[in-house]
């Protein structure tokens, strides 16, 4: 049996660790049936009967109990919606999720951070009046998005698309956000890397991207891709989900923007590594187990192949 001592730590018990560790909790359940819907899904259309994803959760330490009242939040949050078949349903994202997840996706798999423009493209709140879940809704979308934040009003990104930022906002219970925002993009006299200073936390963040290195490198691509398809999936899952929650906080800064000491460049080889090992076994496992209410199975999109750079 393959020695496998680098995947998220709280998961060591899934590939027969000493007892001591299996006893570790797993990922909370929101967040991991995210990434799983992210970057399972959503490669297979991004519908998945409910007792499908209830057996895709399982081995990842997910109980049928959480599964269900996850995704009951995902929907109550716009993230996700039911479509009923008979007594089944299936659920799939809402135009709001879709969004956010294609904005996520392109961040996520990019094979690399573009070059500069030199321009930044800014997002600045109208003095009209703000309710506090406006705001909050504001805060966390364009975090999601990779903007930092300059003296409370002001988002700023180095490359993200304006219009596709201002979409994303958009949800039934924020319909009109983007009207209370002004966005420009523009140059100016300032020192970039203070306004970087001043706008992001890098240095935290490169120290988590360099314990995230330490802790899969041990895992060599040749035995990633030699593991059976259902354990090959779960550290598929692990591995992105880890790195997807570093990249929440990652604004995707350009290249000249970012100190020498970047520990995300390496992070983002290592991961790419591994992913492109892990991509074939795991799906061998999501085509068995992945399945729509009327019992069908749904294909893997041509766009998969593309993620990390690989096509």
């Amino acid at each position: 049996m393959i020695q496998f001592y680098c995947l998220a730590s709280t998961f060591l018990y899934h590939f027969r660790m000493p007892a001591a560790r299996r006893r570790r909790a797993p990922p909370r359940a929101v967040p991991l049936i995210v990434t799983v819907f992210g970057d399972a899904v959503l490669p297979f259309g991004g519908r998945v009967w409910l007792g499908s994803l209830i057996r895709l959760l399982e081995p990842l330490g997910v109980s049928e109990r959480l599964v269900r009242t996850a995704v009951y939040r995902l929907a109550r949050e716009h993230w996700l919606r039911a479509e009923a078949l008979g007594r089944r349903s299936d659920y799939l994202l809402t135009d709001f999720g879709r969004r956010q997840f294609e904005a996520a996706e392109r961040h996520i798999y990019a094979a690399g951070h573009a070059a500069w423009d030199g321009r930044w493209r800014m997002l600045v709140m109208l003095p009209a009046k703000w309710s506090a879940a406006e705001r909050e809704h504001l805060r966390r979308s364009l975090a999601w998005q990779g903007f930092g934040q300059l003296d409370g009003n002001v988002y700023l990104h180095p490359g993200a698309p304006l219009e596709q930022s201002l979409a994303a906002l958009d949800t039934e219970d924020f319909p009109r956000l983007r009207e209370k925002i002004f966005a420009l993009t523009g140059t100016g006299p300032g020192d970039r890397h203070a306004i970087v200073r001043a706008a992001w936390d890098l240095a935290e963040l490169s120290r988590a991207y360099g314990a995230f290195v330490r802790r899969h490198r041990p895992l060599a691509p040749a035995a990633a891709a030699r593991l059976a398809p259902e354990r090959a999936f779960v550290a598929r899952t692990l591995l992105i989900h880890e790195y997807r929650r570093l990249l929440l906080r990652d604004p995707g800064l350009p290249g000249d923007l970012l100190p020498a000491d970047w520990h995300g460049r390496e992070a983002r080889a290592l991961c790419a590594r591994l992913y492109r090992a892990l991509a074939s076994p795991s799906q061998a496992h999501l085509r068995t187990v992945l399945q729509t209410s009327d019992g069908g199975r749904p294909r893997l999109s041509r766009d998969f192949a593309s993620r990390f750079g690989a096509a």
